[in-house]
């Protein structure tokens, strides 16, 4: 029995020693028992190797991927010229090395490289296949996506010959697919939707244009700086004056931050803001709207320190101010061009302003003969609102109404009844055309008046009853003893200052 556990446990013996063989063999490390041995064997210890860092071995793959990168560039630039489809696929193998590595930087390059070898050649559907081919890849990086739109758009750019035009806008319309719904290069979507838009407007489709540029909500993009965010706003809404859409126009001018156009940076851009507003408001005819836009432009500081430039839009706020309905806003308007300084180095359009500041009739033949051209003067024509050969403009008679308009005030002021007949020597009107701007002014509530046509008298003011009579004549009634008291008070401290003595 003893020999026989003795044959076995030397057999076991050898059988492990065969095992450990067999392991460094295959070059395998073989495995120690942790198992306590049986009595008689002898046990070997073996060494475990010792563990290469991850970053070491990360470094020492970089560093052949880039001897490798340092050789394939130059060479693949030069089989492009021969053969652009070899040098693209061995770059395209050598991105995705980097790819799978996640090498932002070598990727970048790689990629780069590819979309320059196919603009050098000037094989553009190389081109457009190869953008979309890299966009898609498997795992693609943010950044790489970025970069290559950003040089297909520098591409896009430097396309300027004629030659190029249908070869640009398939370029343009393949990066547009490639940033759609990517938020990291929404602003190179932006500038190549701004640039596809010009092209079409250099074709005469100003509407094509207007809608691409609408597709944009330049507002949401946080990348941008709020100049740029207000030079594309103001680009759309030039797009939709140009194509009459004025609705659409005045809401994306809305947009616009009018205090953030007050910033010295921004004086550019206020000024074409209010040009584009002075655009829609002509549509409608609002002389109020278009006159505060070009005292925006007045109060410049740009504008102020050329005569030209401030003569011409100050022309323009005394002529709009005048022409507006008489209001609060209107009347300050007016009154602050009458105390402006460089009001006063314009005469004609000073006597303007003095004219309607003035409570005095207005006669409207002297005025149009001094506000008309002549050989020597061309007079207030020289503001487009007033051109002559406008066939559309009916400033003159817009003009002449607010003169009639004024002359209405005036005699309100100053008559509480008049008749009709000497209300029409003073206007110099038609009875018909006097009882038409009578009953304009009184639905405007310019003035209070009452027409007595079988009397043929005009009352102006409002009648009181009996009680309105009575508090008027309290009120005036108080007015007159605290004037009375006012002055005593005054007469008696000078009579004391001096030592007067006053009498019992």
């Amino acid at each position: 029995m003893q020999e026989d556990e003795k044959n076995e446990s030397i057999s076991g013996d050898n059988a492990n020693n065969d095992k450990k063989d067999e392991g460094a063999a295959s070059g395998t490390t073989p495995t120690t028992s942790t198992n306590t041995p049986s009595s008689g064997s002898a046990t070997a210890t073996i060494p475990k190797p010792k563990a290469v860092p991850r970053a070491a071995k990360k470094r020492v793959v970089d560093e052949a991927f880039h001897a490798e990168l340092a050789i394939a560039l130059p060479e693949c630039s030069a089989l492009a010229k021969t053969d652009l489809a070899k040098a693209v696929e061995r770059l395209l193998l050598l991105e995705k090395h980097a790819r799978n590595a996640e090498d932002v930087t070598q990727t970048s390059k790689v990629a780069l490289a590819i979309v320059s070898l196919c603009w050098e050649v000037r094989d553009f559907k190389a081109l457009n296949d190869n953008l979309l081919l890299l966009s898609k890849r498997r795992g693609q990086l943010k950044t790489v996506i970025q970069h290559i739109v950003q040089k297909g758009l520098l591409f896009v750019k430097e396309m300027t010959d004629p030659s190029f035009k249908a070869t640009r806008m398939d370029l343009i319309r393949n990066l547009l697919g490639i940033t759609e719904g990517k938020i990291f290069v929404e602003v190179e979507r932006a500038n190549l939707t701004e640039i596809l838009a010009e092209l079409h407007e250099k074709e005469g489709d100003q509407l094509t244009a207007s809608k691409l540029m609408q597709e944009i909500q330049i507002e949401t993009y946080g990348s941008l700086d709020r100049r740029e965010k207000t030079r594309f706003i103001l680009e759309q809404v030039r797009l939709c004056l140009a194509t009459q859409d004025f609705v659409r126009g005045l809401i994306l001018s809305n947009k616009v931050n009018r205090t953030l156009l007050l910033e010295k940076d921004m004086e550019e851009l206020k000024l074409k803001f209010y040009q584009l507003m002075i655009i829609y408001y002509k549509n409608s005819k609002n002389y109020l709207e278009i006159c505060r836009c070009y005292l925006h432009i007045y109060d410049t500081p740009s504008v102020q320190q050329d005569p030209l430039k401030w003569q011409a839009a100050l022309k323009h706020v005394v002529t709009h101010s005048v022409l507006s309905n008489f209001g609060m806003e209107q009347a300050d308007i007016v009154s602050r061009m009458l105390s402006d300084k460089h009001t006063k180095d314009l005469p004609k359009y000073f006597w303007l302003v003095q004219k309607f500041t003035t409570q005095e009739l207005i006669s409207w033949p002297e005025t149009k003969e001094f506000l008309s051209p002549t050989a020597t003067d061309p007079g207030i024509t020289e503001v487009d609102v007033f051109a002559t050969g406008d066939p559309n403009s009916t400033s003159w008679s817009d003009l002449r109404d607010r003169v009639i308009a004024h002359n209405l005030r005036v005699i309100a002021r100053y008559y509480t009844q008049i008749t009709f007949k000497r209300l029409v020597q003073l206007l110099s009107l038609t009875p018909e055309e006097l009882e038409d701007k009578l009953s304009i002014a009184v639905v405007s509530k310019d003035i209070y008046a009452r027409l007595d046509r079988p009397a043929g008298i005009v009352r102006f003011g409002k009648r009181m009853d009996a009680s309105d009579v009575l508090n008027d004549w309290a009120t005036k009634l108080d007015q007159h003893v605290k004037l009375v008291d006012d002055t005593c008070h005054l007469i008696h401290r000078e009579n004391v200052a001096h030592k007067i003595p006053t009498g019992h």
